[in-house]
């Protein structure tokens, strides 16, 4: 999986668990299967646009919003590997 698209699901994983939701309850609110849910949140495939707004509208959250948070997730870790520079 690309950084950036691991660095999304870190996002919606963090929003999700800050939260409290289970995956039955945004699976409900998303009318998407829990089980599919679980495989982006792992990110074990990738998520398409579509699927990506609807779980970003069901937790309240800008798609925006989760992509800035994932660029700097992904800024951040780079500046970690290469020893802070």
């Amino acid at each position: 999986m690309h950084e950036y698209a691991a660095a999304v699901s870190a996002e919606l994983r963090a929003e999700r668990g800050a939260q409290e939701l289970t995956f039955a309850q945004l699976a409900a609110r998303t009318g998407m299967y829990a089980t599919t849910l679980i495989r982006y949140f792992k990110g074990e495939r990738d998520i398409p646009v579509t699927p990506f707004t609807h779980m970003c509208m069901a937790l309240g959250v800008e798609p925006a919003e989760i992509m800035r948070r994932a660029m700097v997730r992904v800024e951040r870790e780079a500046q970690q590997r290469d020893g802070g520079q």
